[in-house]
């Protein structure tokens, strides 16, 4: 008879692995800079998985994480893990993060300038600050002359753009101002590198005048009227200044350079040429202003009089010639 074999085979079938599924970074984020942990789920039936960042495999891993170390500020990279075993590859979505800028604000002083002179009584300090991703008024701090502020919507204002310091009490004359930035971060904690500081000074007073002649009575024949200006703190705009002869209804006017001569502080008028007459009233009125960069310039506006001697009465006295 003849005999029959009966065999078995077994096959053991491996399937492809599953597709990983990505966790964080999460899609879209946003990341300050640092080494960026890259992490995905387990997926069924793989041996490793091939990370790729911007078309570059970073890493091959049997674990379900990563690092990226060449993350720059303001970089965007794109990523996705491949899981694989001897049967082939499945790849995940691709992903997309960012890495936030990280310079922090930018500040430019607006007014005043530094070593500048202000009229103002109550002369604002502004700041623009700019940064791209937006300020954390919280983070601000202001220091003017030793006193340091936070934004508070008083004394210190912030409206986006502009940081807006008001004086609380009003400046004083000849006040040196001392102001700095001392500190404003980004959203983000990315801090205003280094500081921003700088003086301004405040001038209140209009230039000072002193030493006019000629003063009461002289005689007819003078030849200079002058008098003295200055002014030690924004300075004199001798540009500025005017005197104004008046004799009755006459008047006489000068500037510098037509009729107002000057040396230091000087300041004199040739008027041989007018003609004084015995008996005259006369009126010198005097203007002025200094160089302040901030509100109107400080203005003098001061006259004096001075007098012409009147001729000599002379009286004579006769006898009488007629007798009884």
């Amino acid at each position: 008879a003849g005999c029959t074999a009966i065999d078995s085979a077994f096959i053991d079938v491996i399937p492809l692995p599953e597709a990983p599924l990505l966790i964080s970074p999460a899609d879209g984020e946003s990341l300050v800079i640092a080494p960026i942990e890259l992490t995905w789920e387990m997926a069924a039936e793989a041996d490793e998985y091939y990370i790729i960042v911007d078309g570059d495999t970073i890493a091959t891993t049997s674990l379900t994480n990563a690092t990226f170390y060449d993350a720059v500020c303001g970089g965007s990279y794109s990523w996705f893990v491949i899981a694989h075993n001897e049967c082939g590859d499945s790849a995940s979505d691709v992903w997309d993060f960012y890495i936030r800028p990280c310079s922090g604000p930018s500040a430019n002083i607006i007014e005043p300038m530094p070593d500048t002179w202000s009229s103002c009584i109550d002369q604002n300090i502004v700041i623009a600050i700019s940064d791209s991703d937006g300020i954390e008024p919280a983070t601000v701090r202001l220091t003017v002359n030793t006193a340091t502020y936070i934004v508070d919507g008083t004394t210190l204002t912030w409206d986006g753009t502009y940081l807006r310091f008001i004086p609380p009490i009003d400046w004083t004359n000849g006040q040196l101002v001392t102001v700095c930035l001392d500190s404003v971060d980004d959203i983000y904690g990315n801090p205003l590198e280094g500081s921003l500081c700088w003086d301004f000074y405040i001038d209140l007073s209009p230039p000072h005048f002193w030493g006019e002649f000629p003063t009461g009575t002289v005689p007819t024949d003078i030849d200079y009227i002058g008098f003295h200006l200055e002014d030690t703190l924004s300075g004199l705009d001798t540009n500025s200044i005017s005197a104004v002869i008046s004799i009755g209804i006459d008047e006489y006017t000068y500037t510098v350079g037509y009729g107002i001569e000057f040396l230091g502080d000087s300041f004199w008028i040739d008027v041989s040429g007018i003609g004084f007459m015995p008996g005259d009233t006369v009126e010198v009125c005097v203007s002025a202003t200094d160089t302040t960069d901030y509100c109107a310039d400080n203005e003098l506006d001061t006259c004096w009089t001075f007098f012409i001697e009147g001729c000599d009465l002379v009286a004579y006295a006769c006898e009488d010639a007629y007798t009884v």
